[in-house]
């Protein structure tokens, strides 16, 4: 665990099961870890009560990170990237955070949770959820689809990648019934699929590809490569 006042000098990795903790009698925030270079979680990380975790700096989460204490707190000043799960209680984390994003009720708590935007899609339909929110640049690294009835939103701040540099052959699929609401970007670099064009693509973000076309119901966005 962590105890007051840990300031990281370079960069550190949580690679096991790790507490942020204050002293067991506090009643005010006394266990604080400030980060103002790199954190990477790759194992289980969570901030207990009257614990503070400031991020100022890069924190990469590909494992599991927990701040549900309703008396701990995870404050964002840097980036924050997310390919494995950020669970917090009630409230957002501030900008910028690269994850996908859904909201739940667990025990009559309102939780958030971040993560990859296919883990989000499995997790939303298990839980009967409609909605995902993309924060800051999520990049859809293999090929996937959009479920009937899931609405994914995108702000005007945020990006969705599909493909990469390195592998422009993922396709995402919008099925029937189901919405991409864009008010930001869609940057296509493999495949960008809409099974009903008119109801399965709103808002007035941009989508860039090389290359579009439509057989009058659904529409292809690509690239060249």
């Amino acid at each position: 665990s962590y105890t007051d006042g840990s300031t990281d000098k370079a960069t550190m990795t949580v690679t096991g099961a790790a507490d942020q903790k204050a002293d067991p009698t506090a009643t005010t925030a006394t266990g604080k870890l400030a980060i103002t270079r790199g954190v990477t979680v790759t194992g289980t990380f969570n901030v207990g009560a009257y614990a503070t975790v400031s991020n100022a700096g890069n924190l990469d989460v590909s494992g599991e990170m927990y701040a549900v204490n309703k008396d701990g707190s995870l404050a964002n000043s840097g980036t924050i990237d997310v390919s494995g799960m950020i669970k917090v209680l009630d409230k957002e984390i501030s900008k910028t955070i690269n994850a996908a994003m859904y909201e739940t009720t667990e025990d009559g708590n309102d939780y958030i949770y971040y993560m990859t935007l296919s883990t989000a899609i499995d997790a939303v339909v298990a839980a009967d959820i409609d909605e995902i929110e993309i924060c800051g640049t999520v990049t859809v690294d293999a090929t996937d689809n959009i479920p009937s009835s899931i609405t994914v939103n995108i702000p005007a701040d945020a990006t969705l990648v599909v493909g990469t540099e390195d592998d422009r052959n993922v396709v995402l699929t919008v099925d029937d019934g189901a919405k991409v609401d864009n008010k930001g970007k869609v940057d296509v670099l493999g495949t960008f699929v809409i099974a009903v064009e008119k109801t399965g693509l709103k808002g007035s973000g941009d989508v860039i590809s090389d290359v579009y076309s439509t057989d009058g119901t659904s529409a292809t966005y690509t690239n060249i490569y």
